[in-house]
C-alpha cells in the first residue's frame, strides 16, 4: 500500500490518501469514496483482492476523518458547506490518479455516505469516469426536509461544534430494530462479529457527527434526490447499484431499487441491481463477502471500455 496526500479543495486540510497497486500495468482503477464515521484503510482486503486481477485500487480519508483531520476534528466538515468540500475532494484525487495513470479505465464506489457523493458526483463530473458502484445507498425519505431544519435550527443555537445526542438518535435509533439478539450499537453493520467488534474498539470508526456534520449529511441527502441532481446525472456509463436486503440505511432494499429504477427512467439502459439475502450495511465485510468481491471485480472487468 502506497500513501500520500494533497491538499483538500478547502485549502485547509490534508487529504490522507491509500493506494494498492497491482503488478504489471493496471487494467483499471477503481476510486472508493468511504462512509460516515469510518476510513480508507478499512478497505484493504478488497483492494488486495482486486489487484489479482489487475485493477488499482486508491481512496482518501475525507477531511473530518481518519487521517485527513485531527481527531478533535472528526465529525466536522468546516464552518460553510463542508460537503461540497468532500464532493470536489473526490474530483481531485481523480484528476491526480488520471495523471498519474493515463489513458486507464477509472470507476468509482462509494459506500453508505460515499454513495451520496458518488451519486451527486455522476450529476457534477460524471463524464470524466467510465462506470459507479453505488453501495448501501439511502431511500428518499420525506423526514429530511423536517431533519435538516431541526438541524439548522439547533447549529444556530448551538454552534457548529455541538453534539446533539438527539439528532444520532433520530439519525440512526431505528437501525437495530431487526436485529432482537444485539450486543453492539452496531452490529446492523454486518453479522460478522469480528468486524462489529474490531469497529467498537476503532476510535476512527464510530464517532459522533457535530451538529455541522449533520448539517452537511443532510444536504448530501436532500441534493442526491433533487430533480436538479437527476437531471445532470450522466445517463451513458455502466451504474451497479447493490446493497444487503438488511440494510436499514437502504430500508432494507427500498433505497437501493429507488436508485436503480429512478436511472432507468432517466435513460441509462446499463443499470444493473442486486441485494444480497441476510446481509447487513457493509456487504464488503459480510459472511459471504467472497461473492460480493466477484460480482464487483465481474462488473469492472466486463465494462472496461473497448479501445477499438
Amino acid at each position: 500500500m502506497n500513501e500520500y496526500t494533497f491538499l483538500s479543495t478547502n485549502e485547509k486540510d490534508t487529504i490522507h490518501c491509500c493506494e494498492w497497486v497491482p503488478e504489471g500495468k493496471p487494467v483499471a482503477i477503481l476510486q472508493l469514496i468511504h462512509g460516515m464515521a469510518e476510513h480508507i484503510t478499512r478497505y484493504a482486503d478488497f483492494a488486495e483482492y482486486l489487484n489479482k486481477f489487475g485493477i488499482l485500487v486508491a481512496g482518501h480519508d475525507h477531511i473530518g476523518h481518519g487521517e485527513s483531520s485531527d481527531p478533535s476534528d472528526w465529525g466536522y466538515f468546516g464552518p460553510k458547506s463542508g460537503w461540497i468540500t468532500m464532493l470536489y475532494d473526490v474530483e481531485e484525487h481523480r484528476k491526480l490518479l488520471d495523471q498519474k495513470y493515463p489513458d486507464i479505465p477509472h470507476f468509482i464506489l462509494g459506500h453508505s455516505m460515499g454513495s451520496f457523493i458518488a451519486r451527486i458526483y455522476l450529476a457534477e463530473f460524471g463524464r470524466d469516469i467510465d462506470g459507479a458502484i453505488i453501495m448501501g445507498t439511502a431511500n428518499k425519505n420525506g423526514a429530511v426536509g423536517v431533519g435538516s431544519a431541526m438541524v439548522k435550527t439547533i447549529r444556530k443555537m448551538k454552534g457548529d461544534r455541538y453534539i446533539s445526542p438527539m439528532i444520532t438518535s433520530l439519525a440512526f435509533g431505528s437501525y437495530l430494530k431487526r436485529i432482537p439478539d444485539h450486543t453492539s450499537p452496531y452490529d446492523w453493520l454486518s453479522r460478522d462479529k469480528k468486524i462489529v467488534e474490531a469497529y467498537d474498539a476503532d476510535p476512527a470508526c464510530g464517532f459522533t457527527f457535530t451538529i455541522a456534520g449533520y448539517d452537511d449529511l443532510f444536504s448530501f441527502l436532500r441534493y442526491m434526490d433533487s430533480s436538479n441532481c437527476y437531471k445532470k446525472t450522466v445517463t451513458d456509463i455502466p451504474v451497479y447499484v447493490v446493497a444487503g436486503e438488511e440494510d436499514p440505511v437502504g430500508a432494507y432494499g427500498v433505497g437501493p431499487k429507488e436508485y436503480a429504477k429512478k436511472l432507468k427512467e432517466l435513460g441509462n439502459e446499463r443499470v444493473s441491481l442486486k441485494l444480497y439475502p441476510g446481509m447487513r450495511h457493509e456487504i464488503l465485510n459480510e459472511i459471504g463477502k467472497e461473492e460480493v468481491y466477484d460480482d464487483m471485480k465481474d462488473f469492472i472487468l466486463s465494462n472496461i471500455p473497448s479501445k477499438e
